[in-house]
């Protein structure tokens, strides 16, 4: 009956004589009004949760995690108040907010650095779109004649002309004397054409393909043992 009504000091309700009075009896027990060891107050509590260095609890106006220490002497030894155990689930308390806040920071950093990286990856392919559009504005589409493959850079080339045999048109012409076949010929500028995908290709082969002139010039020793040198022109895809 003491411990009861030692308890009634504090918080304002009588537990039944025959119920135990150990700090677990507290849990989800409503208490109108908890007064701190500073004067402070609290109105509709109840506990949530009790620990070696603080209790949980709901009141009127939210939620509050209240150290043991901040209890009068009477609540703390209701509620079975050990200083060396609270030191230690405090230090325990502490360490393991220390490592959600650092692991919180490090997945904050993470997602930064993620977003930062798709940022990069997606200006590199705004940069590219506009690098490869601006190769199609000045591109122009050609034919050319393989002279030479020149293993891992390129294919040295000249411009090709295919020609016409001017098919109805040229025929009815030659019967009145007037052909009009254009032969097949290559311009005399030779270039190192880099970037060709596409069917295999040996010397003196045609194909058509849309290219753009660079700034680069490639150097190589014609059949003549001369060095040679020549501008060089991309294919544009």
């Amino acid at each position: 009956m003491k411990a009861t009504l030692a308890l009634f000091l504090f918080f304002p309700i009588v537990l039944p004589a025959e119920e135990p009075t150990g700090p677990e009896q507290w849990i989800d027990r409503p208490i109108p009004q908890l007064v701190l060891a500073d004067g402070k107050e609290f109105h509709s509590v109840v506990i949530t949760a009790i620990h070696a260095d603080a209790i949980e609890i709901r009141h009127g106006s939210g939620l509050a995690r209240v150290p043991m220490e901040s209890l009068k002497s009477e609540a703390r030894a209701a509620l079975g108040y050990d200083p060396e155990a609270a030191t230690l689930a405090r230090a325990r308390f502490e360490a393991e907010k220390s490592a959600d806040l650092a692991a919180a920071r490090a997945r904050g950093d993470a997602a930064r650095a993620a977003q930062q990286a798709r940022r990069a990856a997606q200006m590199a392919d705004e940069k590219q779109k506009a690098a490869r559009a601006a190769k199609l504005a000045a591109s122009t589409q050609g034919r050319f004649k393989v002279l030479s493959i020149v293993p891992d850079t390129g294919l040295l080339v000249r411009d090709y002309y295919p020609g016409s045999s001017g098919g109805v048109a040229s025929a009815v012409a030659q019967i009145f004397g007037r052909s009009r076949y254009i032969a097949p010929r290559t311009g005399n500028t030779v270039y190192l054409l880099r970037n060709y995908e596409g069917p295999a290709l040996a010397d003196d082969d045609t194909f058509a393909a849309r290219t753009v002139a660079t700034n680069e010039i490639f150097q190589y020793t014609s059949s003549f043992g001369a060095l040679t040198t020549v501008k060089v022109i991309e294919v544009v895809r």
